[in-house]
Parts: structure tokens; sequence; C-alpha cells
């Protein structure tokens, strides 16, 4: 963590710290023994505001690449419950629809996300 909190005292760190391993402000509060008011200030500095949001990145970052890692095994599963013959049908009727909406979705993401390539492309070439 010193990498972002170069800067930031140690009570500061240990409120990162809080603040990315418990669900609200409060809880965060009596973890790191910061009042809830003082911890509310500090999300309000730059500085300090800066170094939660590149830690709590990291995380997301880190869980999406985690989450990344199963979806092999995740579409195998839903692959061997729809082929399963001792799967019940509304197993397979729901596996299937799983597998509609997911590849629908993914195709959804990946054309929004050409689509705002192709923009910030033509705003590049406008600069």
């Amino acid at each position: 963590m010193a990498a972002f909190s170069e800067k930031l005292s140690r009570k500061q760190e240990r409120a990162l710290t809080a603040l990315l391993s418990h669900s609200t402000v409060t809880e965060a509060s009596e973890a790191c023994g910061v009042s809830e008011r003082q911890l509310w200030r500090w999300l309000k500095d730059p500085k300090f505001s800066a170094a939660y949001n590149r830690l709590r990145n990291r995380l997301v970052e880190s869980t999406l690449d985690r989450l990344a890692q199963m979806c092999g095994e995740a579409t195998d599963t839903l692959r061997d419950t729809l082929t399963s013959e001792a799967a019940p049908a509304a197993v397979k009727v729901t596996a299937a629809a799983k597998i509609l909406q997911l590849t629908l979705k993914l195709r959804e993401t990946v054309e929004i996300e050409d689509r705002l390539r192709s923009i910030e492309e033509q705003i590049g070439k406008q600069k």
C-alpha cells in the first residue's frame, strides 16, 4: 500500500484498508479507530481520495482477473448441464436461457466497445 500512500499517515493507511474491507463507512470507522466524520473528511481530500480510488480499482481488477479464470469452468458447467441426459428439462432450459442471455450480453458489450473506440478515434482525429 505504501506505493499509493507515500504521503498519507499510518492512520490514513489503516483507514484505506478498513474502507476496502468493510461495506460501510461506519464499519470501517469502527475497524480502524477513526471517527466516521473524519473518514468522510478524508474521502473528500483529493490525495486520500485518489489513493482510495487507486486501491479500490486494483482490488476490482484483481477480482475480475479471478473471475475471468473461472469462466472456462463455468461455461463447461453450463454446456454439461445442457447436454446431460440426467438433467431435468427445466434445468436444461435454464442452462440454455443463461447461455443465450450471456452470449447476447457479451455481443452487446463488444459492440459498445467497438463503437466507443470508433468515436474516440474520430475525436482524436479532430484534435
